[in-house]
């Protein structure tokens, strides 16, 4: 293990200090998580880089696009479901309502 020695502004350590113990750990833990999150981040940039190289940007468009129309269809799925068996259509959810509606269509058209 090895020490690290960071300046940060004193409100932002307490802060810190706060957030660790409500979380019931050291005031470091957050901190090797913070470097965690920023190296798997970097490892996958490291990783894209030469994919991006060879790829066809046009294929790429398209697939994005197919990802967000796949993930609109299951959080519409999912919000309606949730609506149909809680009380939250009741409390006059336009967007959820609206996407429900919007899926009855679809399924209908």
């Amino acid at each position: 293990m090895t020490t690290l020695t960071i300046r940060i502004p004193e409100d932002k350590h307490d802060r810190l200090k706060a957030l660790a113990q409500s979380r019931h750990m050291s005031a470091n833990k957050p901190m090797d998580e913070l470097a965690t999150v920023a190296l798997a981040n970097h490892d996958a940039f490291l990783w894209f880089q030469p994919l991006v190289a060879q790829g066809n940007p046009a294929r790429a468009l398209e697939l994005l696009d197919q990802l967000g129309a796949m993930f609109d269809l299951i959080y519409s799925k999912i919000a309606c479901s949730f609506a149909s068996t809680s009380s939250i259509t009741s409390l006059g959810s336009a967007s959820i309502n609206w996407l429900c509606l919007a899926e009855k269509s679809t399924v209908r058209g």
